[in-house]
């Protein structure tokens, strides 16, 4: 089984690695040791090797994961030698390709990937380009690796790793809505996250009808599910979403 060494051990690194773990990869792990606090628990819990210089974290690892915060990541790079045969994995959001091989030097091979925090339970929609075998093989250990075709359809598909962000103040809102109308806290919390989990998995596996059909299927003429619907569209709810999804996007392309 391949090796995985992190340069950047954040919140992200973290989530990923105790992802693989719980996912069931059991290749070899070096985490580098820059935040000496955050890599030793996660060496302690997650079978991992702490090691100090970045050169020889890269000698020892088939896959090298630069997982540093964007203005830091180039900077990583410099200096160090890799080999032909190595992955270079960057998960650094908005550092293209172009960037990352004119820093990397002669790497076999270049992928970028942006798995979310659900990857820690294993259900991280992860988007990588370009397509790699390995890199796909390790992150359908923390959910499923979606591999696009250019660096445009990564951009755009970017934009839904960071409007995954929107979701949860969202859930928090609904939360505290039925908890206000008397439902306990757990049980509020429980509801809300379960029909979120429902309504995704119906989109993710009926691809007999659009999403549109699907919801004109649940709210029909009369029933309270169609006020809702028809509610949040009087009132363009669905807009802010669309702007932004705009924004992000045009922050990635630099515009």
């Amino acid at each position: 089984m391949e090796s995985l060494g992190f340069i950047g051990v954040g919140h992200l690194a973290d989530y990923t690695v105790r992802g693989l773990r719980r996912g069931g990869w059991r290749g070899d792990i070096f985490l580098s040791g820059r935040n000496a606090q955050v890599a030793a628990q996660l060496a302690a819990d997650c079978q991992a090797q702490v090691i100090e210089d970045n050169q020889a974290l890269a000698d020892r690892c088939d896959i090298l994961m630069l997982a540093t915060r964007p203005p830091q990541a180039l900077e990583a790079l410099c200096g160090l030698s890799l080999r032909p045969e190595q992955t270079l994995l960057s998960v650094v959001a908005g550092l293209p390709l172009a960037a990352l091989q004119a820093s990397a030097g002669p790497v076999g091979t270049i992928v970028r990937a942006l798995p979310v925090t659900s990857a820690e339970f294993s259900a991280s929609a992860t988007l990588l380009f370009p397509p790699d075998a390995s890199v796909e093989d390790l992150f359908n250990h923390c959910g499923q690796a979606i591999a696009v075709d250019n660096e445009e359809q990564f951009d755009a598909g970017g934009v839904l790793s960071c409007i995954y962000a929107g979701f949860f103040p969202l859930l928090d809102q609904l939360t505290r809505d039925a908890q206000a109308a008397g439902l306990p806290a757990e049980t509020a919390r429980a509801l809300v996250t379960a029909m979120a989990k429902g309504a995704a998995t119906v989109a993710n596996e009926d691809h007999t009808k659009t999403l549109a059909a699907i919801t004109g299927q649940i709210a029909t003429e009369g029933s309270y599910s169609k006020k809702v619907v028809d509610h949040l569209l009087s009132r363009h709810a669905l807009t802010p979403w669309s702007e932004a999804f705009d924004l992000t996007l045009k922050a990635f392309q630099g515009k």
